[in-house]
């Protein structure tokens, strides 16, 4: 990926961030978090497998992007906890 298409996909992803955070005006479990994270990184799975990236590029963004996912995760539970509408469960 060029240095453009990196910092396309963090806008892209803070832009989602902040629209999903925004959008959310009651409380949630984190066991929905976690779930709603688990689906999204099928669906970039399956993104990164159809496409036209080469071999090379689609085998690191595959090694890149549950650690992304985790890093975005934890940042959208702490502003919803520190929001007051996070519900944690044990």
């Amino acid at each position: 990926m060029t240095p453009k298409e990196y910092c396309t996909a963090f806008c892209d992803g803070y832009f989602y961030a902040q629209l999903g955070e925004k959008l959310t005006n009651g409380k949630v479990t984190d066991k929905e978090l976690d779930l709603a994270k688990e689906t999204a990184q099928k669906y970039i799975e399956q993104q990164i497998a159809y496409s036209t990236f080469d071999d090379k590029q689609k085998l690191e963004m595959k090694g890149n992007f549950e650690e992304w996912a985790e890093t975005v995760m934890q940042g959208f539970k702490k502003r919803l906890r520190d929001s007051g509408r996070l519900i944690e469960t044990k």
